[in-house]
């Protein structure tokens, strides 16, 4: 992306990422650009303190830079989703929006398709976050689903397009939601059955080999009051599982 990039433009970067916040300089024809720094930690030049917020209804942080303090109201889920208005926050300043303007922006926002939706359907609660997976994005929706009230239940399927370590990354995500008190997990897919096994769970996980037969069986698994998350890449059409989940009774 640099290599093609304006060579008058703007870099901004998550600086809580491991590997992009070692990007100090980038030189494009012969232009050297210093990147703009976002993220929680407050090494970063755009960072946020004292989060807090209502699980369904959004999430309240101090957006901090050049030592002026900001207080933001985001109106979606997950803590994710304040590096996010961090990330706005840097770019609207550099377009010379005002910080009311920035502030006022991120309040309006709305979440776009079977991004982090909350449906309450009367009997269960479903987290609709079924339009992408990746790693980061899955550890993050687990971490929104156990603040949820009811039995924390994760329908999770294939992460596509993770490279060479995408056994690995599977693995991974069982044990995280295992450490981190998900109550049922529901793995789907080819790729998902390394989830079920990084897990390590057995009495508390079902497998099943394609979307379509978690749709036909997903009834044996969840009860009243339960909070379900359904995540995974786009290609295993989980819309399919949210929509069987919104008919229970």
């Amino acid at each position: 992306m640099f290599a093609f990039m304006n060579p008058m433009g703007m870099i901004f970067l998550n600086g809580d990422d491991d590997k992009l916040q070692k990007i100090h300089e980038v030189t494009v024809n012969q232009h050297r650009i210093t990147p703009v720094f976002y993220g929680i930690s407050n090494k970063n030049t755009f960072h946020a303190e004292n989060i807090a917020g209502n699980v369904r209804d959004g999430i309240e942080c101090d957006i901090i830079y050049d030592q002026v303090k900001n207080r933001v109201f985001i109106p979606a889920i997950g803590t994710y989703m304040v590096t996010n208005a961090l990330a706005a926050f840097a770019v609207g300043k550099a377009l010379g929006l005002t910080d009311s303007e920035i502030i006022k922006g991120i309040a309006a926002f709305e979440t776009v398709g079977s991004r982090a939706r909350v449906i309450d359907t009367g009997f269960i609660t479903i987290i609709d976050d079924c339009y992408n997976a990746n790693p980061t994005s899955v550890q993050g929706a687990i971490d929104t689903l156990v603040k949820f009230p009811g039995r924390k239940v994760a329908v999770l399927g294939d992460m596509k397009e993770l490279g060479v370590k995408t056994q690995d990354y599977h693995i991974e995500t069982g044990k995280y939601l295992h450490s981190h008190g998900v109550d049922v997990l529901v793995a789907v897919g080819e790729l998902a059955q390394n989830i079920y096994l990084g897990a390590q769970m057995p009495e508390k996980s079902i497998y099943f080999a394609t979307t379509e037969e978690a749709c036909e069986r997903i009834y044996d698994v969840i009860k009243e009051n339960d909070t379900v998350l359904v995540k995974a890449s786009h290609s295993m059409h989980f819309e399919n599982i949210t929509e069987a989940l919104e008919k229970l009774k």
